[in-house]
Order: structure tokens, then sequence, then C-alpha cells
């Protein structure tokens, strides 16, 4: 039993480690810094964001699918 407590300390141990001395990733390999960003929009009938490309949109609003967009007109 004492074993395999201290083997699961040696464990802890080397992962606080390992996280507290790790290099910083290099700023470039950041996914949410690629600047690919498209504005979200919500459904009129439902509430649920979408991109603002895939929605189905009029002056009144905008709507996840086709069937939301007659449900309102």
């Amino acid at each position: 039993m004492h074993l395999i407590l201290a083997i699961v300390l040696i464990m802890l141990i080397g992962l606080v480690l390992w996280s507290v001395l790790k290099p910083p990733a290099p700023p470039g390999d950041n996914p949410r810094t690629k600047g690919d960003y498209e504005p979200m929009v919500r459904c009129h009938q439902c509430g649920v964001n979408l991109p603002q490309s895939q929605a189905s949109r009029d002056n009144d609003g905008a709507w996840c699918c086709p069937a939301h967009h007659h449900e309102n007109h």
C-alpha cells in the first residue's frame, strides 16, 4: 500500500514540475490568433447561434434553417 502511495506521489510531483517548468508555446501556434473568425447570428425562432454565412436572413432577422424562416412569414 505504501508503495502505491509513493508511486502516486512521485507522479503528482513530476506532473507539477512538468507543468511549471515547460516552456511556453510560441505565440504563432495558438489557433485562436489565426484571424479566421466569422460573425455569429442568433436564430429569430429558436435562439441557436450560427455563422452569419449559414443563416437565412432578411430585414426581419436571421434564421437557422428555411423552416424557421417560413414559420415567421
